[in-house]
Order: structure tokens, then sequence, then C-alpha cells
């Protein structure tokens, strides 16, 4: 395993110390009183964190692409053809929204027919 396979897979196992951390801690005895949004806000920030660690991975394609014809050679294309892709996006956007707004006003926001 490579050392930057190491660092991409360490936040999973953190996230999962602290899960099951998380898990001990209410077992033991009671404690001051926290809300529970700020408990939250906090494990969420952390989370973030580890989340963004693991975008390193991503990363390496740019160190491969430097050996890789083929790497090169797809990059270029995109590079080329970025209007088109563009375009792309958009049309299915808008199609997207319309298809939504149809979508909701056929159907309602909500359906509250509980029965």
């Amino acid at each position: 395993m490579n050392f930057i396979d190491i660092i991409a897979i360490i936040p999973y196992f953190i996230t999962l110390g602290t899960v099951i951390a998380g898990k001990e801690n209410e077992i033991d005895l009671p404690k001051a009183p926290v809300s529970p949004q700020d408990k939250s806000t906090n494990q969420a920030m952390s989370l973030a964190i580890l989340r963004v660690i693991r975008l390193v991975r991503v990363f390496r394609i740019f160190k491969l692409s430097r050996h890789s014809k083929g790497l090169q050679i797809l990059g270029r294309t995109l590079k080329a053809s970025m209007r088109e892709l563009g375009l792309l996006i958009f049309f299915l956007f808008i199609g997207t929204r319309q298809w939504l707004s149809a979508k909701l006003g056929a159907f309602g926001f909500f359906d509250f027919n509980i029965e």
C-alpha cells in the first residue's frame, strides 16, 4: 500500500473511532448538560475536515497525468470541448428544472392526503 492510500483511508477509521467513543460515553455517568445542537455541530465540523482529507486521493490523478499519455489526451480533449460540455450541463439543468416544475405543478409541493 502506498503512503497516500493510507492517508486516504485514515479518516474512515477516525470517524469509526469517534462514533464508537461517542456510544461508550453515553453509558458513562451523567455529565454537564450539552445541547444536542452543539454536539452535532462539533461532530459535523470534524467530519467535514476528515472528508476534505479524503480528497487527497483524487489529487493522485494529477500526478499520474504527467506520465500517462492517455490521461494527457483526455485532459486536452476536455479542455478543447469545454464550451460543448458547458452547453450540455446547461441544457440538462434547464430540463431538470422544467421536469421538476411540471411534477410539482401536477402533484403539489406536499401530499397531505394521509388516509
